[in-house]
């Protein structure tokens, strides 16, 4: 029997911000399901679809942790890309595996503030 959903969990991505282990604050473990079910992940519609359906789950667990403007830029952005390529990784689907590639280089340069 093939899984059609997906747990995005906000665990052990505490150090993922940058800051010494000892000034982090303690966060209780976030999941969100992202079910699959009736999607063709094989496809490129299905594969969109899939992932935007996991990048607002991850938006929706990290923006939690999310209190002051500098939160976006340390916790927030890191956060969000790592659930969302391990999510990519545990659905183990070619098509959405590339459609992330694709997608990440642009996302990556949005969100940089440098530009």
């Amino acid at each position: 029997m093939i899984k059609k959903t997906i747990a995005l969990t906000l665990f052990g991505l505490i150090a993922v911000s940058g800051t010494p282990a000892s000034a982090q604050p303690t966060y209780d473990p976030v999941s969100i399901r992202v079910s699959y079910k009736g999607l063709d992940i094989q496809s490129e519609a299905g594969a969109k679809i899939l992932l935007r359906k996991i990048e607002n789950a991850a938006s929706e667990i990290c923006r939690e942790q999310v209190s002051t403007p500098m939160d976006e830029v340390r916790w927030f952005r890191p956060c969000k890309k790592e659930i969302v390529a391990r999510s990519v990784a545990q659905v183990n689907s070619p098509a959405l595996q590339a459609l992330y590639e694709r997608k990440a280089p642009l996302t990556l340069a949005r969100q940089d503030p440098a530009n």
